[in-house]
């Protein structure tokens, strides 16, 4: 799709708020359409709806999820049992760079509390 012809959707999904009308008025699918004008209210608007450089990232937002809760859940987990405990298969300098990218900065599991010869006398 052109960027002439992305304009022109917009402007009529502005003016008749229906899908079907602008498929029609341009001569596309309605699927595809509607595919466009989730994605540019997804990606904030046309401007930011230009395609992006470099490649296509392996994980997508739920799987960004998924990373970030269960290690704030489980803080005890190193960054390893984190990508196999969610059955991930994604490399620890990944699961560092979401983690960082969401604002954990430093990342060490907490270590239990040490036992002692007296513990097992209790």
């Amino acid at each position: 799709m052109i960027d002439k012809e992305q304009r022109i959707i917009i402007a009529f999904f502005w003016v008749f708020q229906k899908i079907e009308i602008v498929a029609r008025l341009v001569g596309r699918p309605w699927l595809i359409v509607r595919n466009f004008l989730a994605l540019t209210l997804e990606r904030g608007g046309i401007i930011n709806n230009l395609p992006h450089s470099g490649r296509p990232s392996k994980l997508i937002k739920r799987d960004h999820c998924t990373i970030l809760h269960q290690a704030c859940r489980h803080q005890d987990w190193s960054r390893k049992e984190v990508s196999v405990k969610c059955a991930l298969h994604v490399s620890i300098h990944t699961i560092n760079r979401v983690l960082h990218e969401a604002g954990v900065r430093k990342w060490l599991a907490t270590k239990g509390a040490k036992l002692t010869q007296e513990h097992p006398k209790l």
